[in-house]
């Protein structure tokens, strides 16, 4: 008997927003942007850092404090290589956020 596949086909691309999106599991983060998307929710960057051999989670959050267009981050993060960096990373990122609210 073959197996079962079910096979969900949703290409929509999110149209752009404020939320930048970090996370280990690329389908955590897709699921996250494209039901979001469907709810009128906009991203302006998702990243799915994997396993982190390189570059960690809190080196995507020290660039979105850099980035202009970031004005939220969701970070769904299973364990930390650099605790220390994530926290200043988190620190930096708040503090511009904060600034740039009304």
């Amino acid at each position: 008997m073959l197996p079962i596949v079910c096979i969900q086909k949703n290409f929509t691309i999110p149209a752009p927003g404020d939320i930048s999106v970090v996370s280990q599991s690329g389908t955590l983060a897709t699921i996250i942007t494209l039901g979001g998307s469907t709810e009128g929710i906009r991203f302006s960057k998702y990243i799915s850092s994997g396993n982190e051999a390189d570059l960690h989670s809190g080196d995507f959050i020290e660039y979105f404090a850099q980035d202009p267009k970031t004005k939220v981050v969701i970070a769904l993060i299973e364990g930390f290589k650099d605790g220390k960096k994530f926290m200043n990373a988190s620190r930096e990122v708040t503090k511009r956020i904060n600034r740039s609210l009304p």
